[in-house]
């Protein structure tokens, strides 16, 4: 000890690193037993001796020896959550006085800020409350003393972003303390309250979020209903201060936001990104605060700013303010007739600048349910929203401009999803708005508006359907028609008066997304409810799907179908029309089937395979659902099980001939609609057990090749899916037995295979798959396991772990170790206990990477 008093540096330094490094059993090539062993043996036994060892290193202390107090302040840090508190945390430890008097130091100051989180932290205020009530009362009293510092640093962001961290997580740890005394904890939550109003560097200010909206998920609660008055008040600080953050720059008046941080796009993006958070603690503060309250705030500074009328108010401070107001609108009930009535008219009356028509018009994008309950608004709002269409002759620039119509669009959509019933009054106006702009906004705004249309005439279609089924589709004609046109103008376009690929490429993309626009109105075609209940197999909107649109989509696909962009929108709108429209389609099942077939024959694109697997899903079984009047024959189902075995034999004749077509896409695609094909089609592919044969060993081979996680996870699942039907109880519940024969077939198959496959799948764990995928692939093993157990062939069981143990190489495992994972496996395997069996698996992977990576 003489000699560590005079040279403890060695022996702390390696303290310092001890904890951190037996903290993770990944570091380390150790089992689970022998890491909690190691870590008994060198932590837990050894506090007491550490913690004298940092008392006596004490003694050597100087004022001059700033770097050995630096070093025992990180030891007490690395140690604290094996320490116990009361050995640190009371009034005559000569550490807790190092903590303490680090924080008046700057070479100090941080690593005596990072002892005392962790001290927080560790403290339990749950389980032990009383027992550690005195020391929160001692870090409690420390905090309050360390305030005027903060004061002190405010120049100093570095300072006040560790003092933020600090007290930010105190006040996280403790939160529900605070709501169950808010009196004596008032004092910490005032300085949080401090500290969010920093605005010199706002990432300092993101520290106190969550301790935000911890207290006010405590302050919500009927429990806490006087605590919460009692936080009222600072919450309306809080919202105050928030709203101020929001501000852009004032440095000009430009509405050109780069200009604002001069040029900095990085911190241009940052503090786009702070703000959607900064709304997000708005909404707890509305949550604690009230609606009318919170609204009152950002809408009283509105008035002020627009009613005096001795100077022009800066863009910015409106916008902030507009801002807070459609942050807020998630926590504003629908039903408020007090302050947002006045404030939706004073809205439309805003000065006009690109800056506060968008904002004002996100604004009531994001009011609109509050909107429906008040009819009596939407023509006002409408008007102001419409307007933003109307910009030809406006001085705002062509970026304003573009902006302003992205809103507009987006508030749109808005409007017509949630006023719906109120706007199927307003059908032809939306139209010719419609007609008026399609063929000037960009892609997206239309996308927005399209979606919107669309809610608003399935609203009209399940009013209507019944009494006037005529009317719907002349509706629907309406709004369909310049869609169509423009289709049928691609179709009889001479391709060879473009002279160059990305003309041709430009017109995909138009192709591609006019069609995408139909896609959008199919979702909320779909047959309502009130005529399903007619039984009516003659369903107009489906009829007209059928004999005029599908013709047109497949006449595109036949033209422009090499394009992937074609080719993936028309077969996506397809498959909509399947989901939606399902057994009313079938008159033209066929058509549609050999469609899927020649275009993944012709193309080779994997979206045809992706609308196989919906059709298979869908036509495969007579079930009682609720379009039951419509019945399939069995006619149709053989006709869907050949077309499923055409769209298999394509597959495997491209993969056999080692084409590059077959790519990723392809493949995923191909396992999603095989796995289709084993939930609805099991027997008809079992009973062609050759194709079963070929895509076992296909599988195999595409582990192999492939590495994408999303592919292999699909083909491990059809695997496991696949072996499960030879036993008694298959992977999916069905009204019928499944042949004998057939579980024989599939468990020669297995049994054919057995040892390759435990061996490549446990292997393959180890070097190639990752986490989510080893469980995929363990829980394949145990189902092989399973089934040698069910046919009475354990000992093959066995022999698949002894040959995987084989196949490891010798200078990373001993026999020893290859003999306890055996043994542990064999008495798993003995007593059936598979979930023995695969946390015995799992550890041994886990383990056996964390050698192979301490060994590199």
């Amino acid at each position: 000890m003489t000699y560590l008093a005079n040279n403890p540096v060695n022996l702390l330094e390696f303290l310092k690193i001890l904890p951190e490094e037996m903290s993770d059993i990944k570091k380390l090539p150790l089992t689970n037993e022998e890491f909690e062993l190691q870590y008994k043996k060198l932590l837990v036994d050894n506090v007491e001796n550490i913690y004298y060892v940092l008392i006596q290193s004490t003694n050597s202390l100087t004022p001059e020896n700033k770097d050995l107090e630096t070093l025992i302040l990180a030891c007490i840090k690395s140690w604290i959550n094996e320490i116990p508190i009361h050995m640190i945390l009371n009034d005559n430890s000569v550490l807790w006085n190092l903590i303490v008097i680090g924080f008046k130091d700057d070479e100090t100051f941080d690593t005596s800020v990072d002892c005392m989180i962790s001290i927080v932290s560790q403290i339990d205020i749950f389980d032990q409350l009383n027992e550690n009530l005195p020391y929160i009362e001692t870090l409690y009293k420390q905090l309050v003393e360390l305030r005027p510092l903060i004061a002190e640093n405010w120049d100093d962001p570095m300072v006040i972003e560790r003092f933020t961290e600090l007290y930010s997580t105190a006040g996280e740890a403790w939160h529900t303390l605070i709501v169950k005394d808010p009196e004596n904890f008032q004092i910490l939550v005032e300085i949080i309250l401090q500290l969010t109003a920093y605005n010199e560097d706002l990432d300092i200010v993101k520290y106190t979020f969550k301790f935000w909206y911890e207290l006010k998920s405590m302050l919500v609660l009927d429990n806490f209903k006087s605590s919460k008055v009692i936080f009222k008040p600072i919450f309306i600080n809080l919202t105050q201060i928030l709203i101020n953050h929001l501000k852009y720059p004032t440095i000009s008046d430009s509405t050109n936001t780069s200009d604002l941080f001069n040029n900095n796009k990085e911190n241009e993006d940052k503090f786009k990104d702070f703000r959607y958070e900064i709304g997000d603690v708005l909404k707890d503060c509305c949550l604690v605060v009230g609606q009318y309250d919170s609204l009152r705030l950002p809408f009283d500074g509105l008035k002020v700013l627009i009613e005096d009328k001795s100077q022009s108010p800066k863009w910015q401070d409106i916008e902030c303010l507009l801002f807070s107001i459609r942050a807020m609108a998630k926590e504003i009930d629908k039903s408020e007739n007090k302050i947002l009535p006045q404030i939706m008219n004073f809205l439309v009356q805003l000065p006009e600048n690109p800056k506060i028509r968008y904002a004002a018009t996100l604004v009531l994008g994001r009011y609109t349910l509050w909107t429906n309950e008040h009819p009596e608004f939407l023509q006002l709002e409408l008007n102001y929203i419409i307007d933003g269409f109307k910009l030809e002759n406006s001085h705002y620039n062509h970026d304003e401009k573009t902006q302003i119509i992205i809103a507009t669009s987006h508030a749109l959509k808005y409007f017509c999803m949630d006023c719906n019933n109120l706007l199927i009054d307003y059908l032809e106006p939306l139209y010719n708005l419609y007609s008026n702009i399609e063929n000037f906004l960009d892609f997206q705004s239309l996308y927005d508006i399209v979606e919107g249309l669309s809610y608003v005439l399935k609203k009209y279609i399940e009013k209507n359907i019944l009494t006037n089924e005529a009317q719907c589709l002349s509706i629907i004609q309406m709004f369909w028609s310049s869609t169509m046109e423009k289709l049928n103008g691609f179709v009889n376009l001479n391709l060879d008066t473009l002279s160059n690929l990305q003309e041709i490429d430009t017109i995909d993309v138009k192709i591609a997304n006019t069609v995408e626009l139909l896609s959008l109105y199919i979702d909320n075609f779909k047959p309502p409810h009130e005529f399903m209940k007619t039984k009516n197999p003659n369903y107009a909107i489906s009829t007209f799907v059928m004999t005029e649109v599908l013709p047109m989509v497949f006449a595109v696909i036949q033209k422009y179908g090499k394009s992937s962009k074609v080719s993936e929108r028309c077969i996506k709108f397809i498959r909509k029309c399947i989901q939606n429209f399902r057994r009313f389609l079938i008159p033209s099942l066929k058509s549609i089937e050999s469609l899927l077939v020649e275009g993944f024959k012709n193309y080779k694109f994997g979206c045809y395979l992706w609308c196989s697997g919906a059709l298979i899903k869908e036509f495969s079984e007579d079930d009682d659902d609720i379009d039951e009047f419509i019945k399939i024959d069995t006619s149709t189902m053989g006709d869907v099980w050949v077309f499923a075995q055409e769209q298999i034999k394509t597959f495997i004749t491209l993969y056999s001939d080692e084409n590059d077509d077959v790519n990723e896409d392809i493949v995923e695609d191909f396992y999603r609609m095989m796995n289709d094909i084993l939930m609805f089609k099991p027997i008809e592919l079992l009973n062609s057990f050759e194709v079963v044969e070929v895509l076992y060993k296909v599988s195999l081979e595409i582990v192999d090749k492939f590495n994408e996680f999303g592919i292999l996870n699909l083909v491990v699942n059809y695997l496991t899916d696949l072996l499960s039907w030879s036993l008694e109880n298959p992977p999916i519940s069905i009204f019928y037995d499944i042949p004998n024969v057939l579980k024989y077939k599939i468990y020669g198959l297995l049994n054919a295979n057995n040892t390759e496959l435990v061996v490549k799948f446990l292997n393959y764990s180890i070097l190639k798959f990752n986490d989510d995928l080893v469980y995929s692939a363990i829980e394949l093993v145990i189902e092989t396991f399973k089934i040698n157990n069910c046919y009475k062939n354990q000992m093959e069981n066995l022999n698949s772990v002894n040959a995987f143990l084989g196949s490891l190489p010798p200078d990373i495992i001993t026999d020893s170790e290859k003999v306890k994972f055996y043994t542990n496996l064999e008495v798993s395997l003995g007593s059936k206990n598979f979930r023995k069996i695969r946390s015995t698996l799992l550890d041994f992977i886990h383990w056996y990477k964390r050698k192979i990576v301490n060994r590199n």
